[in-house]
Formats: C-alpha cells, structure tokens, sequence
C-alpha cells in the first residue's frame, strides 16, 4: 500500500517536473534581418528564450514553435533582389539548390539540424499520397493510410485526409460538380459520417465542428448527430472550454459546451482562446471601420493590458507576440501574461528605402 501510494505521488509530480522543464526550454521564434557586407538584405526567423535572449540566430524562412525540444524550420530559395520566395528560380542550374533550400528540417533547441520533417503519426497512422495524372497530363495526388511499418492500411481513394483523432479520420473528396465534400472513416475505413459537409475540423473531447450545405455552423457528435441546437454564420473549434462563434448579425461572442453564452456577441472579430486569452478586432475609431486594432480579453470579457495593438498572436507558453506602431515604425514585442515586454524590436525604412533596425530590449 505504501508503494503505490509513493508511486501515486512520484508520478504526478514527475509530469509536473517535465511541464515545468518544457516551458522554461521553450524557445519562441521572432522575426530578425540577416545583414550582408553591411548591409541588410531580407527578413528571416531565429529564436529567443523565455528572457529574451536570442538562442539561434535569424536564418529561416519559416519557424515553427518548438515542442517536446523540436522545430521545424525551411530556408528559402533567396533571389538577386534579397527577398526570400518559394517559386522556381529562373535559372535552371539553381532548382537543386532551391529543392534543398525549401526542404523543411527538424532543429533542436541548439539550432542544429537533425532530420528531415518526419512523416506525422496519429493513433498509428499516417497519410500516404499516390501520384496519378489527371485529365490534361498534370500530376494529380489521391490519398490513403499506411502504418508505421509501412504497409498500406487504408487505400489511397480520397482527395483530401488528415490525421486520425479520437479513433476518425477526417477525410474528402472532389465531387463532379468541382466541390469538396468532408465526411469521417474510422481506421478500417469505414465511412461513419457520411460526406455531406463542406467543412470539418478534427474531433476534440467527442465533438467536432463541421459545416453544412447551407454554409452554417454546427457541432455534432462521433454519429453525426447535432449536439448544439444552435447554427452559426461562423464558428471555431472549442478551445479552453469555450467555442468562439459569429451569430446572424456576423458578431463574435463565446459559448461553453452547453451552448449558452458565455461573452454575447458584440465583436467584429475574434480568435479562440488561448491560456486563458483571446483577442478580439475592433475598429481604431469610430470614423474609420477599414483600419483595425488588436487587444485581449479575458473569459468574462474583460479587456485586459489597458492597449491595444497593430497585430496580435495567441499565447503560447505564457507569451504573445504583438506590434504596434510608433511614428510609422512597426514594433514587435513578445509580452507575458501580465503585458510586459520581455523582447522588443523595431523595423523600419532608412532615407535610402533600405530595411534596417532598432534593438530595445535584449
């Protein structure tokens, strides 16, 4: 008895030790200048730390945030002009190196590169793709399922799949008429909700949003069946316990699981909520409806920093990248959870027309 009661305590507070470590390892990727003999040429991608150090210098043109001590990152094919960009170079000696150059890598948290973006895995299987030709001779793809040894479990039938989820996979097909149809299979490919939506998201915690011919919103349950009486003209996965939604009037509020509200609705836009935050788009004045400004609310609906920004992104490991602008200068900061900047970082346009930058905050 006393060792299963030891083994109850140590468990628990061993996955809290590695929850705990994770966070502290994370590293968040932030936007940067790569210079040449000076001079500033492009835009790229590092990653600082949780204090604001930066850990692995800008050099990517896509970063991914870590997770369990991983990235995945691309560099881009960079032209004459120093803007990166994923199109074909003109020259045809350069299409191995553009091919190697928007390959995606797997980094670590020391920036060095230990694979190749590995094919993803959910509840054992992964998305295999078949190369066929279609009507004009183009290469077209349909796609099935193999498992991790590699043998074909679901054939390749569909136009679109993603990974399985709570025993479904979320899977589609073009149909004559040229639209895309969204239906469910479980992992003998049995269809178990048939192909009637024009779009779906994976199921979380036995629910799924999904939506129907007549463009509304809904969310259903593992047989298709309507679980909220209520349609929406937009909607988003549940997240943090609530669902963010749009009613008719084309006004965002939030829902708990019961389909009551939770935030009426009353926000040209919003995002779902993300460790406790959610930001919501407003119009900068009265008078001007075209330019938007960005700011968090907490899940009674409290606006929450006392500002609002130029861009916001959700939080992630107790922190939200943001800009605003000072003087027609745009500035990036990374805040925490209570709206202190940890990392700051100007961009802007010198007399000359070219890119340069401000440090604050290091």
């Amino acid at each position: 008895m006393k060792k299963y009661f030891l083994l109850c305590i140590f468990f628990p507070l061993f996955a809290y030790t590695q929850i705990i470590n994770e966070q502290k390892d994370t590293l968040f990727p932030v936007p940067g200048l790569v210079y040449k003999l000076g001079r500033a040429q492009n835009f790229k991608y590092g990653y600082i730390n949780k204090e604001g150090k930066m850990i692995i210098e800008p050099q990517f043109h896509y970063a991914s945030n870590f997770k369990n001590g991983t990235a995945i990152v691309d560099f881009a094919f960079v032209s004459d002009f120093g803007y990166p960009h994923q199109l074909r170079p003109p020259n045809s000696n350069d299409i191995k190196n553009w091919q190697e150059h928007i390959k995606k890598h797997v980094i670590n948290t020391k920036g060095e590169i230990i694979g190749e973006e590995p094919r993803s895995f959910s509840e054992g299987y992964a998305v295999f793709l078949k190369e066929y030709k279609g009507k004009n001779k183009s290469l077209r793809y349909k796609q099935g399922y193999v498992d991790s040894s590699g043998n074909l479990k679901i054939p390749p039938i569909y136009d679109f799949t993603n990974n399985f989820k709570e025993g479904l996979g979320r899977v589609g097909y073009i149909d004559k008429s040229g639209k895309v149809k969204y239906g469910f299979i479980n992992i003998e490919g049995d269809t178990v909700i048939p192909f009637i939506y024009t779009e779906a998201y994976d199921f979380n915690k036995e629910m799924a949003l999904v939506r129907n011919e007549q463009y509304n919103y809904l969310f259903i349950n593992k047989e298709g069946v309507k679980i909220i009486p209520n349609q929406f003209n937009m909607a988003y996965p549940y997240s943090d316990g609530v669902a963010c939604v749009a009613d008719s009037n084309n006004l965002y509020g939030y829902i708990d699981k019961k389909g009551d509200w939770v935030i009426k609705p009353q926000y040209q836009k919003a995002s779902s909520f993300s460790e406790g935050f959610a930001i919501i788009t407003e119009p900068k004045s009265e008078t001007d409806y075209n330019s938007l400004s960005f700011r968090f609310i907490d899940k009674s609906g409290n606006s929450k920093f006392n500002r609002s920004f130029s861009t916001a992104e959700p939080f992630y490991h107790g922190l939200a990248l943001v800009s605003y602008e000072v003087s027609n200068e745009q500035i990036y900061e990374y805040i925490n959870t209570e709206g202190k900047a940890i990392w700051k970082r100007g961009f802007f346009i010198n007399k000359n027309g070219e890119p340069g930058i401000d440090e604050y905050i290091r």
